[in-house]
């Protein structure tokens, strides 16, 4: 893919938020509102008081496992879904999310592990059913577990299809879509592109069935007709935004029309968003991305791109601070001061008040944490990763040695653990510390922390050398490192095939063994 089309393309892909129902009190209810604008922050300082009440509200409950399950945090998001169900197992919804939790924690978790939340992924997805069987989202979910889980733990195609079936009963559309996703799972294209068609013929006023073939078009390279698809839209809808998304995401993808491309997605960015377009939710991990990529500061489409995520994330809100200790996302917060400081916006308002909130959120052992339990006293290395990061950029954007301090302490932290080591028994923390990701969002491993010592000059540190051998041992026989362990990108969520990532990789460590 053409450098320039891979930087447009990682501008915009971000998450867009669910309609969700109504709250049970004024402010349970701008808790719900706030997680629908996505300020996940904001939303779970609201909803946590009334979540901890003594009895807790089950609204509040529901949503803090809803915001803990957007930041991919399965294990945080099962532990607020169980105790929705415990206040109301009659609930499908609850037993339908809290499936979704235990299937995100079995992406994460060792093979033993992952047997068992496999059965309670399919479990809580039954229940949800047998309480609602017009719950379609959870039958959904279990045509996800039907294609995904080998045959002796009850993956069958068959099942798959019985469950599309029964959403076919009672949605044609939907049913439509599921059909056409089994088809695509076991790589019968013809049938996956027929389905599609089909459903622009039954509902030709859908715009949702003509994106959903325009996507398939572009997921098989069939550029051409991708951009004819998407075009057909913007000429009945001349300001449908999503529209002008796709053709830069599918100008991106291919190489082709560049040019329109870039300027769909300079109209796309420049437009206030609306419901249902893609929301900087997600656009700080592409924008992590461009910089990694060494997209120029002075690009003016990365910079509004950074503008957007920066204020959404710099919004003012009122901290989380439970047991005297605040809880924060920080990698959000140190990736957009990463980035903003890299694109040479350091002395805007909204960068210096991310470095504060930094500096005022660090724990005492040298981290961050997002962690509401209050009995949570050491600090996450996934949440420290990235404010050693944004720090170390502000301080050399500024010169602030407060930042430089912080990042240090931060730094400490990682070389305590000998970047993945249990200080109590020594053996490794956790195995999916040991390969090497990229990209690896929020997520920590030995190699992104080898980058973070690297930026504070302590790669030489003797603590760093379990680390700094486990690196060179992973260099192949051809000179290149490439990517292990769990794939945290998906080809459905991402603009860009990152494969095994051994340009990126192999720079980056020999950079660092120099």
């Amino acid at each position: 893919m053409p450098h320039r089309a891979l930087v447009s393309a990682l501008l915009l892909l971000c998450a867009i938020a669910p309609l969700v129902r109504a709250a049970s009190s004024p402010a349970v209810e701008d808790g719900v509102r706030l997680f629908r604008e996505g300020r996940y922050e904001d939303a779970r300082a609201a909803l946590t008081p009334a979540a901890t009440a003594k009895p807790p509200d089950s609204t509040a409950v529901f949503y803090l496992g809803r915001i803990a399950l957007a930041r991919d945090d399965g294990k945080e998001a099962a532990r607020w879904f169980e105790q929705a169900v415990a206040l109301d197992g009659q609930s499908s919804a609850a037993h339908m999310w809290l499936g979704r939790a235990y299937g995100t924690q079995a992406q994460k978790a060792g093979k033993l592990s992952q047997i068992g939340l496999a059965h309670k992924t399919r479990s809580e997805f039954e229940r949800a059913v047998a309480l609602d069987t017009g719950n379609l989202e959870a039958r959904d979910g279990l045509i996800s577990y039907f294609l995904q889980a080998p045959g002796f733990m009850g993956g069958s195609v068959e099942k798959a299809k019985e469950q599309a079936a029964e959403i076919q009963k009672r949605d044609a559309f939907r049913g439509t879509f599921a059909n056409a996703r089994i088809a695509e799972d076991q790589k019968d294209h013809a049938g996956a592109e027929r389905a599609y068609r089909s459903a622009v013929a039954a509902f030709p006023e859908s715009l949702s069935a003509r994106y959903a073939l325009g996507i398939y078009l572009t997921r098989v390279e069939r550029f051409d007709e991708a951009f004819a698809v998407f075009d057909s839209i913007l000429a009945a809808h001349p300001d449908e935004l999503n529209g002008l998304y796709q053709i830069g995401r599918t100008g991106a993808l291919s190489g082709q029309q560049l040019d329109r491309a870039e300027q769909a997605l300079k109209t796309f960015l420049a437009a206030p968003p609306r419901e249902n377009t893609p929301r900087p939710a997600g656009a700080h991990w592409r924008l992590v991305s461009l910089v990694e990529l060494g997209v120029p500061g002075r690009s003016r489409a990365a910079r509004a791109a950074a503008k957007t995520v920066l204020d959404w994330i710099a919004a003012p809100s009122e901290p989380l601070v439970i047991a005297g200790m605040e809880r924060r996302h920080a990698s959000m917060e140190g990736n957009a001061l990463a980035v903003c400081c890299r694109l040479g916006m350091s002395n805007r308002l909204g960068v210096r008040h991310l470095a504060e909130v930094l500096l005022r959120a660090q724990w005492p052992d040298g981290g961050w944490n997002c962690d509401t339990n209050p009995h949570a006293r050491r600090s996450s290395f996934h949440e420290t990763l990235a404010p050693i990061w944004g720090l170390v950029e502000y301080h050399r954007s500024t010169g602030d040695g407060r930042a430089r301090l912080a990042a240090r302490r931060a730094g400490e932290l990682l070389l305590e653990h000998r970047l993945f080591r249990s200080m109590e028994t020594g053996g490794v923390i956790h195995d999916e510390w040991v390969h090497i990701h990229w990209p690896h969002y929020w997520h920590y491993d030995f190699f992104h922390g080898l980058r973070a010592l690297a930026m504070l000059g302590l790669l030489r540190d003797p603590r760093a050398d379990d680390a700094v051998e486990l690196l060179i041992k992973k260099r192949r026989p051809d000179g290149t490192w490439r990517t292990g362990g769990r794939r945290y990108w998906s080809r459905r969520t991402e603009v860009v095939d990152w494969g095994d990532a051994h340009q990126l990789v192999t720079a980056a460590a020999a950079a660092m063994l120099q």
